[in-house]
């Protein structure tokens, strides 16, 4: 039951009174807390919620002004691609040929095209001279 006095200054009736205080804190938070404690952590649970409103409300108002969820992604992802467009152009400079290599491996082309086309010219006037020497060398026989 109750255990003897913890202090001779203290009184049965105060040990009784702090082991039932001990005993029911928890299922009477009253007794645990005075009345203007409770005001208090209310009043603060008030305001926390407030607040929280006020964020809430805040971000909405932002999300509405920017044009919503669906218009901010679509900026973002905007952004985002002439960022990786911005990007790659870069690269493209940096790895790009100059315009005088390009130019000249062109004329190289050029002159091989020619010399091509310059070889096939001969090997079928040479073709066509023995086609030629050959059907006068058959009129001559004939």
């Amino acid at each position: 039951m109750v255990q003897g006095c913890s202090n001779f200054e203290e009184g049965i009736t105060d040990d009784i009174f702090n082991h039932r205080k001990d005993q029911y804190a928890g299922a009477f938070p009253s007794y645990s807390s005075s009345p203007i404690k409770l005001r208090k952590k209310h009043r603060e649970e008030q305001n926390r919620k407030v607040d929280q409103r006020r964020v809430i409300h805040r971000h909405n108002s932002a999300v509405k002004t920017r044009g919503g969820h669906e218009e901010m992604e679509k900026f973002v992802l905007d952004r985002e691609q002439e960022r990786e467009l911005q990007i790659l152009k870069l690269q493209a400079e940096e790895n790009a040929i100059p315009v005088e290599e390009v130019e000249e491996l062109e004329n190289q082309q050029r002159e091989e095209i020619e010399d091509e086309e310059l070889l096939d010219y001969v090997t079928k006037k040479e073709w066509c001279e023995k086609e030629l020497d050959q059907m006068l060398a058959d009129l001559l026989i004939a």
